[in-house]
């Protein structure tokens, strides 16, 4: 019966490795294709469309491949300002479309987002904003709000009902594995310790993430309001009452100028833009139009007399690379960040350096390696960082250094506190799977970090204490030195607590509040060079759609034939397993990390 089935597994595998040499050269061959053609034809008297959907990346590969599957994102943060930008000055561009499909950008990027639309509508050219059948959230509307008119689907979802930030705790699942969680942490606000230990948010932690949904309540309406030309008071009122719903609803509040169905946009343009008829309206999506040149949209070049390098940041902190799909979680190793500060300090061209910070931090050693680089940097020309959603904890810590911190109003930052948390599976593997372990050990702490059989004893306890302390210390004074202030000082704006950019500038822990242009046109300022006379590169270069594909399939097609082979009873020995290296990987291992997101719901 084996037999059988190894033949029957290396059958399978057989047809598995050749589908996969046949889909990796139909995908090559594409990928040939696609970036043969030449930049997009844009049509006369064009209206850009603009899908408001899924998320938005600061820095994404536009190669050939993921347009032509549709696997990569529609654009990135900045191709979303560069394609608003020249739409304003294009005399090809009638107007600008926005189709809302539930946008996943974060807070500081829709703030980015917005500026970008507002810039584009001082141009005097029509922006538009529709919902389509998919409805409109908060998200949506705080962009589509900056257009002229905002027309809705009939019977639609417009949800305008308040702001919630939603965590998880794992407690009372660590106690029906057998597992116990011990937290050291240096910092009173420090609440990534929090899912594993506790079954709520602390008071201190729940005082914080109130002043963050706040915040950005108090920025949703502020900015609404001013766009609608409706009271901030009853912008809340209709939040609090549960009024608004459905387009009918907003049609109603004032919240959109009417409803139109999706096949009939053409005919508004038709009436608003003068078409003579909906067969000549011409459109062309951001992605394509993005694409094109900017000297062809009407916008001067640089004369190449200097150079900007913007050296992205984006992701959790961790020690290496690790393999990811596009949609998976980002991580941010210290090699390519290294050697992009290297390439620009390399650059004569380059005469200044902007981070862009999108990290709420994670392991201590690669932070500290990043803090090094822009350290380094800074002895030898400008480097200013701009902050994107979160540039919490250890994404701060490697921020110090720098001449000049701006970020976001809505960028949450700081957090500058450490922890550690420490697992103890005796009841898991003694009572549960009957797995015991013995040990020779030639000093008591030879298993000061092993992923423990038994209780946490006091003494190893009090030398993580110290160890995380430490580590505090070495943070606090990091951050005094980058900024000009005292250790004291640090450690009283510190101990783990989140806050807004806002609330940060107040603080002395950033210096300008802005996005990234602001931050390049700053940066330009400080190297001297004049304002139409340099040139913005992106590092590092980002990977293509193809090179993330190829870099995980092995590992896809690996997991792929241990499923076929394993008995059922093997796949449930693995699952467990699996989840017992998740909490190994974490275990131990000092963070500065902040993990929450705020949701919208």
């Amino acid at each position: 019966m084996r037999f059988l089935s190894n033949l029957l597994a290396s059958t399978l595998g057989a047809l598995l490795a050749l589908i996969v040499v046949v889909l990796v050269g139909f995908l090559f061959l594409l990928a040939l294709a696609a970036s043969s053609d030449s930049a997009p034809t844009v049509p006369s008297d064009a209206v850009l469309e603009v899908r408001l959907g899924g998320p938005v990346p600061e820095n994404a590969a536009t190669d050939p491949l993921s347009q032509v599957l549709g696997g990569g994102v529609r654009y990135d943060l900045r191709g979303f300002r560069k394609g608003l930008r020249m739409a304003a000055q294009d005399d090809r561009i009638s107007a600008v479309r926005l189709k809302a499909e539930g946008i996943g950008a974060g807070w500081a990027q829709l703030q980015e987002m917005r500026s970008a639309l507002q810039r584009y509508a001082e141009s005097g050219k029509p922006l538009y904003a529709t919902t389509g059948e998919t409805g409109m959230t908060e998200k949506d509307y705080l962009l589509a709000s900056a257009a002229d008119s905002v027309f809705a689907s009939p019977e639609s979802l417009f949800m305008l009902n308040g702001f919630m930030l939603q965590s998880p705790f794992l407690e009372g699942t660590l106690q029906k594995l057998g597992v116990e969680a011990t937290a050291v942490r240096a910092g009173e606000f420090k609440s990534a310790v929090e899912p594993f230990t506790r079954s709520n948010f602390s008071q201190q932690n729940e005082r914080q993430l109130s002043e963050i949904v706040e915040a950005i309540n108090s920025a949703f309406k502020s900015a609404v309001s001013a766009s609608r030309g409706l009271p901030t008071d009853s912008i809340e009122s209709l939040a609090d009452s549960g009024r608004v719903f459905s387009a009918e609803d907003a049609v109603r509040t004032g919240l959109a100028d009417g409803l139109v169905y999706e096949n009939e946009m053409d005919s508004l343009f038709v009436n608003q833009l003068g078409y003579d008829s909906a067969d000549d309206v011409n459109a062309i999506n951001l992605q394509e139009y993005a694409r094109t040149s900017a000297s062809d949209a009407g916008l001067s070049t640089s004369d190449g007399n200097g150079e900007i390098a913007v050296v992205y940041g984006t992701g959790q902190i961790v020690n290496e690379e690790r393999e990811s799909l596009p949609g998976n979680a980002e991580f941010l190793a210290p090699g390519p960040f290294r050697e992009a500060m290297q390439e620009a300090r390399d650059d004569e061209d380059v005469r200044a350096v902007v981070v862009r910070v999108n990290s709420p931090g994670g392991q201590i050693a690669p932070s500290e390696a990043m803090r090094h680089a822009v350290k380094l940097t800074a002895r030898e020309m400008p480097v200013l960082v701009s902050m994107g959603n979160t540039a919490a904890s250890g994404g701060y810590w490697f921020s110090a250094p720098a001449d000049t911190i701006a970020a976001d109003p809505l960028t949450l930052t700081g957090s500058i506190g450490v922890f550690a948390v420490l697992f103890n599976g005796q009841e898991m593997f003694n009572d549960r799977l009957g797995i015991t372990f013995d040990e020779v050990l030639t000093s008591p702490y030879a298993d000061f970090s092993n992923f423990t059989t038994e209780p946490i004893p006091n003494e190893e306890r009090q030398l993580w204490q110290r160890f995380i302390s430490d580590t505090y210390q070495s943070f606090l004074k990091h951050v005094a030195e980058g900024r000009g202030m005292t250790t004291a000082e640090v450690d009283s704006i510190g101990q783990g607590r989140v806050w807004t950019g806002q609330a940060a500038e107040a603080r002395n822990l950033v210096d300008v509040l802005g996005g990234l242009q602001t931050t390049v046109k700053l940066a330009a300022k400080r190297a001297g060079l004049d304002s139409a006379a340099y040139d913005v590169h992106a590092l590092p270069e980002p990977k293509s759609f193809f090179e993330r594909y190829m870099e995980s399939l092995s590992a896809r097609a690996s997991a792929l034939w241990r499923g076929w082979r394993l008995s059922e009873a093997e796949r449930t020995f693995e699952q467990h397993a699996r989840r017992l290296q998740r909490l190994r990987r974490m275990h131990a291992k000092p963070l500065a990390l902040w993990p929450y997101d705020v949701t919208v719901q």
